[in-house]
């Protein structure tokens, strides 16, 4: 799915913002990984939940990856997000969802670091 190189066949979407808008190059394709980084955020928080999509939909397959937390908790967000996220499967067409959606239809595999 990933080709190591750059996140062409995904699709973005930040809370807030239009399908498509990687806010704040939230999400990139840096050292043959996809990275998720908060350091050109500015402001509050204000609840930017950000989801990558991938825009080929699969019925049947089987996922593979590695995922570790690095950072600090960006100001202002919920304490629950703190080494906090995950993979939503059979989800919602990131096309379909609004503006000011802050989630995704979806079930998701949460991925939780102990604190």
């Amino acid at each position: 799915m990933f080709n190591g190189t750059d996140l062409n066949g995904w699709t973005t979407k930040v809370h807030h913002y239009e399908v498509g808008d990687n806010y704040a190059d939230t999400f990139r394709a840096e050292d043959n990984m996809v990275k998720v980084r908060y350091d050109k955020y500015e402001g509050e928080f204000n609840n930017k939940y950000a989801h990558l999509c991938y825009d080929k939909p699969f019925s049947d397959f089987h996922l593979t990856m590695q995922y570790r937390f690095v950072g600090e908790l960006y100001r202002g967000a919920p304490d629950y997000t703190i080494l906090n996220s995950g993979v939503m499967f059979h989800s919602q067409d990131p096309r379909t969802m609004l503006k000011e959606q802050d989630w995704p239809i979806s079930v998701e595999i949460q991925f939780l670091a102990g604190v």
